[in-house]
Formats: structure tokens, sequence, C-alpha cells
């Protein structure tokens, strides 16, 4: 029943698609004559810093792909790809693409009879910046049958003569190459006459494989080699021979001649075709796409070790805290019993932590594959989710203070009913760990999380449930060895005292869940979430007075009314749990219309947006008093066109390490005196609330989760800090802006 609880929180979190590809399909002609080749073209129009994929994407992407409707009469040939730009990411991965617009080409012919045509079909792509979401957008377009009426367009003269063609008959290559466990080389070398054709300089050549599932392209050096030009060519291997009967790929040589697709391997063959253009019958390109490559390198292992030592931490951090407790004072407890029980439990609490975990993973999987932008602890911005936690919190703490206890009303049935409860309370603590683990992350699960989250289902869910065992470990540890058990205190009166303490500590944790509902609900969904604990409470108290006497069953009864009584109104009259932040909305707006009022007041004299920029450039803070300034787009840019050092904080209410992080490393008087001597901004960015903006902003950081620091030295490049930050790291950071900002201001003298 528990672990039905988390599915049904999780299956509450909505998730929303978006796209930042527009698709349109094109036609090379006004009127299209029957029996005569024509070209159709696929438009894409990808918005700043989002790219779509070639033919043959390089280490991860697939291409774009036309799906059309079928026409009587109507043959259409596949996708053909203009040159693409090549693009490396942080990690050294290569993948090649598009971004800003293209245009994808196909022949097409008809020999129908009809007067008009309709063209219907799909576009499908995958799209990425940091993270990668799949897009699709139907396409539509009318062709006229008649006379052959062709019409300039700018698109199709562009991209035509960079659409890569297979080699005349005249042609003349050979190719030499060299296999090794971790390199590939090839030497291309193309003969006099093709040299002399070609007219290439050896510093415009490019080259683009089509056999990325076998290797990643690290470089090309080109030379004249007296009449000849040579071309060497440099791979990173996956296997120590190739996989493939044919490896191919295509060399671009600038403008001096156009893009050719070669054989390369197993040996060089000339082929004959002809390139594709305005007047070109329409030749359909062999389909040499092939999936993107699931190699996993080093890297991937560096990352599985970074998740599980991340898992370990996370146990120290201050979200985790107050439910590891509970496991200290279970494993106290448990410290006389048979070794073999103790492991047991051990592996209950960590197949808790790792189903949930599993749970999480999953949803990940089909937010992404939605084309939702998530990030980690996004469950905290559901109202439902915080306040059915909260909720949870409250009635588990009112156990440990006595209001309440399930135990066996006999001795006889002691023991088995105990195991039965030992295993699920085990399980049961693990999925609570699990649940209030997210909202914090620890060193190198920023790495870990960012990075699963950019690959397929399969590596998200092998990450996380590295995640979910390194949280698990110390406890399992303990229960594996019998020495470390010892050392922790004998079982006796003191316990009861230890139980009530932990109860209060159940509690402070149920006021820091409060402190989020406040931020996502307003004062109406923190009075009614009290009104229901209040409700629950006095259930509970029902339920403890009467589970062991003849009244067991009326206080069922009772406690299950006062339940669904407490329910309605904390859920259905003082607050409606079915517009959770209606109450929230309605205050924000009244607030907005008052500043508005007072803003057009403003600008009335002062002259529209200058006079907020000339407001915050004089929001300093001082040795007591961090003044921070409310993140806007053009607020920080304008900020750093200052020249002046900017320090932005990525937080959220719900994360306990960023406000751990506040108050005991960046809201401290030797911080703040810095921060006041060299005038240094500070500009929190609020994540609390769902903000696909912020969580863009995060990804483009390698970050899936807050707290994020980020120094800017003016306009230079960003100086991105950890997680878990120390006074020296924030006052080094500083020192470096500093003296990046002295250096350009002294090249701007």
């Amino acid at each position: 029943m528990k672990l039905w609880v988390c599915f049904l929180l999780l299956a509450s979190l909505p998730l929303s698609a978006s796209t930042h590809v527009d698709a349109k399909l094109l036609v090379d002609c006004a009127e299209v004559a029957v029996d005569q080749p024509f070209q159709l073209g696929v438009q894409l129009n990808m918005r700043d810093h989002w790219h779509t994929y070639w033919e043959s994407p390089g280490f991860a992407g697939l291409p774009t792909k036309l799906i059309l409707e079928p026409v009587d009469g109507l043959t259409v040939s596949a996708l053909q790809f203009p040159i693409p730009k090549r693009f490396v990411d942080e990690a050294g991965y290569v993948t090649y693409g598009y971004d800003d617009e293209t245009l994808l080409i196909a022949s097409a012919r008809y020999t129908g009879n009809a007067r008009e045509i309709t063209l219907k079909g799909l576009v499908k792509w995958l799209e990425c910046k940091e993270s990668c979401i799949p897009g699709e957008q139907k396409v539509s377009l009318k062709l006229k049958i008649g006379e052959a009426k062709a019409v300039a367009s700018p698109l199709f003269e562009k991209y035509v003569p960079r659409v890569p063609r297979p080699p005349t008959g005249d042609f003349g290559y050979a190719v030499d190459w060299t296999f090794g466990e971790e390199t590939w080389q090839a030497r291309v070398t193309f003969d006099a006459a093709t040299t002399q054709a070609l007219g290439a300089t050896p510093d415009k050549i490019a080259f683009f494989p089509l056999f990325t599932d076998e290797v990643q392209h690290n470089e090309i050096k080109a030379k004249q080699d007296g009449d000849r030009l040579v071309v060497d060519l440099d791979f990173g291997s996956f296997d120590a021979k190739p996989g493939a009967p044919q490896l191919s790929g295509v060399f671009d040589f600038g403008a001096a001649a156009a893009p050719v697709r070669l054989q390369l391997y197993p040996e060089a063959q000339v082929s004959t075709g002809t390139a594709i253009s305005a007047e070109s019958t329409g030749t359909t390109a062999a389909d040499t796409t092939a999936p993107a490559g699931d190699a996993l390198d080093h890297s991937f292992w560096s990352i599985l070790l970074f998740a599980f030592l991340g898992g370990i931490i996370l146990n120290l951090m201050p979200c985790v805290l107050p439910v590891l407790s509970l496991k200290v004072f279970a494993v106290v407890k448990e410290a006389g019993e048979n070794h073999w029980h103790r492991i047991k439990l051990g592996w209950v609490y960590t197949f808790g932590i790792m189903i949930c975990f599993l749970v999480f993973s999953l949803f990940f999987v089909v937010a992404k594959s939605a084309g939702n932008e998530i990030g980690v602890g996004f469950q905290f911005q559901n109202p439902l989710f915080v306040i059915g936690m909260t909720a949870l919190i409250f009635v588990f703490s009112l156990s440990f203070l006595g209001v309440y206890e399930i135990s066996a009303p006999d001795a006889g049935a002691l023991y088995g009913l105990s195991n039965q409860k030992g295993a699920t309370g085990a399980f049961f603590q693990g999925a609570l760990m699990t649940l209030l683990s997210t909202p914090c992350t620890a060193p190198m699960l920023g790495t870990a999380y960012a990075w699963a989250l950019t690959q397929n289902a399969f590596i998200i869910i092998v990450v996380f449930q590295v995640i979910a065992f390194g949280l698990a470990f110390p406890y399992l540890a303990l229960c594996y060895m019998p020495g470390l058990v010892k050392l922790l205190p004998k079982p006796g009166p003191w316990m009861l005292t230890f139980k009530v303490l932990l109860g209060f500590l159940m509690m402070s944790t149920a006021v820091w869940l409060f402190s989020v509902l406040m931020d996502l609900t307003g004062p109406d969904g923190v009075i009614g979430t009290m009104a229901l604990l209040v409700g629950l409470g006095y259930a509970a108290w029902i339920f403890g007075q009467t589970w062991f006497t003849e009244r067991r069953r009326g206080g069922l009864v009772a406690a299950a009314l006062v339940t669904a009584g407490a329910v309605y109104l904390g859920m259905f009259s003082l607050f409606d749990i079915r517009y959770p932040k209606e109450g929230e909305t309605r205050r924000l707006e009244e607030l907005r219309l008052q500043i508005k009022a007072e803003l057009q007041a403003e600008q009335a004299e002062s002259g529209g947006a200058e006079a907020y920029f000339q407001e915050i450039e004089q929001r300093f803070s001082s040795p007591r008093e961090l003044a921070w300034i409310p993140y806007s787009e053009t607020g920080l840019a304008h900020l750093r066109q200052t020249n002046r050092i900017v320090f932005v904080d990525f937080t959220a209410a719900w994360c306990l390490t960023c406000k751990a992080n506040e108050k005991l490393v960046i809201d401290r008087a030797e911080v703040r005196q810095v921060i006041a001597e060299q005038q240094i901004y500070t500009v929190k960015v609020d994540y609390t609330n769902k903000d696909d903006h912020i969580t863009q902003m995060l990804t483009s950081f390698n970050r899936a989760g807050v707290p994020l620091y980020v120094v800017y030295p003016g306009q230079g490049d960003p100086i991105v800090l950890p997680e878990t930050l120390t006074q020296k790291m924030l006052l080094d950071a500083f020192e470096d802006a500093r003296v990046q900002v002295t250096q350009q201001s002294k090249r701007a003298d």
C-alpha cells in the first residue's frame, strides 16, 4: 500500500511538451509537369543554440525523417542532407547537424492524371541543446499539375549545391588504412587530374564520416604532395577492425567544388552518378543512416563512480539527516537481534530506496520522451506532493511521541508480527529516505544527474540505481559488520527518551515542508494543511486510545470519520486542493497590479526601463546586509555590461542545501565585507516554482538541479562553483573574477 502511495504521488505530476524547431514543406517549382522530376524540400528553422542532426549524427542523435501519406502516381526519394556542421560537447563527443536553418531535399516525380494534388505528412526530428527533445510537426503542400514552371528559390539555390554527390567516372583516388584497437588512420590520395579539377586548397577541406557507429572522427590533415592532394584522417575507434562491410564518408572542398560522397573501405572504388541540381532527374541517395552508437567508454564508468560516491555523501546532506536518524535508532534497537535478521532488514531498506529511485528514473524517461524540461527535485514544485509529504511526516512523528503505536496485543504472535513489521518498516523508511533526499544534490551528484538525463532510457535507469545503492550503502555496511554495531549503545530505558527526541526532529522536517508550501500556495495552502494535520492528529490519538481495547472497531470508524472530516475541511473548504495555486496566483496578481501602478507613475517621470536599470545599478550590499536583486534576463545582461562582478545564486525554497549554504557560507560577515568592498552585484534566481527557462539555464551549466552558484567577471566567462560551498571557494572565485575584470578594464582603455 505504501509503495502505491509513491506511484500515485508521482503520477500526479504534469508533463508538458515543447519544441524549438519549425518545419515547412517546400517545392522548387510553381507547377509540376507530369512525368517530369521536381524537388521537395523540408525547411527546418531552429531557435538559438538548438540543433538537429545530419543523416549520420555522430556519437549520439537521430536524423530527421519525412513521412508522407501515399499519393497515387507520386514517387519521392529518400531525403538528401546538405553538408552539416561539426559539434563537440564538453566531454569531447562529436556530433553532426544543423543550427539556425537548413533545407533537406528529396527528388520526386508525378505520373498521375490529377490537376492538383495535396501532399500531407509528418516531419520528425531530435532537437538538442544541453538536453535533447524529440520533435515532430505536420506539414502539407498543394501542387498544381500542368506545365513545368520553375520558380526562383534562394533556399534551393543555396542548399542544392551543398548536397553531397557520388563521384563521376573520372574521379580518381586511393585509400590506405591502418586499423588499431584505439585508433584508425586513413590516408586518402587524390590523383593529379582529380586534384586539378577540384582546385581546393588543403586548409578548406573537411570530412564527415558516414560510419559514426564504428568510430569518432578526431582530426583531418590535408597537404599538397606535388600534383596530388593527400588527406590524412584520424579516428578514435570502438573496435580493432571494421564491423560494417563498407565505410563511406563525405568530403567537402569548400567553395571550390561540390561535396563528394566516397567509399573508403574495403578499397577505394570509383562510383558514377549525377549531381543533384535543379535540372536533375532525381537520383535517390543510398540510405547510409545508422543508429547512433551506444558505445560506453571510460566516462560512463567515471559517472557511475560519481553516482555511487554522491549517493553515499547524500546521507550527510541536511535534507536527509532527519530521516537518517530513524535508521540509527533502528540499528540501536536491533543491535542485539540475530545477525541474519539485521542483514535481511538492511537489504529490504536498500530495496525500498532502489524501487523509489526506479520510479523516479522511469518518470524522467517518460518526461524526457514527451519533450519536458526537467530537473532534479521537481516533485517539490508540486503542492499536492508537498502536502502529502507533510501529512505523512507529521503522522509518522506522532508515533514517536507516543500518540499511537502498532504492536502485537499478545506475546504469542509477537515474533511473527514484528518480523513482518520490521521488513515493512525498513522498506518504507528506504522509500521515505528517497523522497526527502531528492531536493538536494551532493558533491558529484550534479554531474551524474546532468549526464544521465542526456542519455537513453537504459543509461538513466542504471545511473539512478547506482545513486540509490550509494544512498543505502552506509546502513547496509553497518548491517554486515557486527563490529560496528557493537560500538553503538546497548538498548535500555534511554531509548524511550531518544525516540521522543526523534519525533520532535521529524516535526522539524514538517516545519521545513511548510516553508516550501508557503512559497507554492501562499497562506491559504498553509492554513488548510494545518487544519488537515489537526484532524489527522486527533484521528491518530483516537486510534492509539482504542487499538488495544474492546472499542477497537468503533475507534477505527471514529478515526476514519475524523480523517475524512479533516480532509474535507482542510483540502476542500479552507483550501481547495483541486486548484492549489489559485489563491497564491490571485495574491501575486494583486501585488503585481500594485507594483505596476507604482512603476507606471515612476516611468511617467523617469522614462521607462532605464529607471529600472539605474535602480539595480545602485543596489549594492553592505557589510551588514546582502542586497539581492531578483533575476531577470535583461537585468543580468545589463549588470554584466557594467564590467562589475555579478554573483548569481540559483536557489529554491525546497532545497535545504541551498538554505544551509546561504546561512553558513554566503550570508557571513567575511563574505558580506568582500561583496560590499568590491561592489559585487548579488542576483537570486528562484527555482521554487517550475520554470523551463531556469531549467534550461541549469542544464547549460551541466546541472540538473539546485543549488548552483555562478560568478560572472563582467562580460567574461562564468566561474561555476560546486554544490557544497565553502567560504574559501567563494572568496577565491571573487578574487579570480576581480583580476579578470581589472584586465578587461585595462584592455578597454
